[in-house]
């Protein structure tokens, strides 16, 4: 019944908007194949997006277009429906890494421990500011080698 009501709100959705998702499910799909069978830096190249390299990210605010906006809200509600990664944060990443690849994004990979277990995130750092960032992890530095 779940699968009706999405079906219905994406009916209702402007047309410029069902494009926007139809768009974003088919790269979702394209970045879920590369996530399981692609290193990630290669991935992250292939899409247009660099790894962060500084650990320093200031906050400044972004203003973003209709067009972004869109894609942006296109990504989370797809995502979060999404019934293959019970995480979404790294897919999230590289979706909006690559539509907003326009803004030079920077792939931010972050750990934190929970108990024993080491957790990840991913969220993206564009012109300053951090998006899907989540202050309990910490960033990883990558280097040039």
């Amino acid at each position: 019944m779940q699968e009706l009501s999405a079906f219905y709100r994406f009916v209702r959705l402007p047309a410029r908007a069902q494009l926007t998702t139809l768009r974003v499910v088919l790269l979702v799909v394209f970045v879920e194949i590369g996530v399981r069978w692609i290193p990630l830096l290669p991935l992250a190249r292939g899409l247009g997006i660099r790894l962060s390299s500084s650990g320093d990210v200031g906050q400044s605010p972004i203003v973003f277009t209709d067009r972004e906006l869109r894609q942006i809200d296109a990504t989370r509600r797809v995502l979060r429906r999404w019934p293959i990664a019970p995480s979404p944060c790294l897919r999230e990443a590289l979706v909006l890494g690559h539509l907003l690849r326009r803004r030079q994004p920077r792939l931010c990979i972050g750990v934190t421990r929970r108990g024993k277990a080491i957790v990840a995130h991913a969220w993206l750092e564009i012109q300053g500011s951090e998006i899907g960032k989540d202050e309990q992890f910490r960033a990883f530095v990558f280097s040039r080698s």
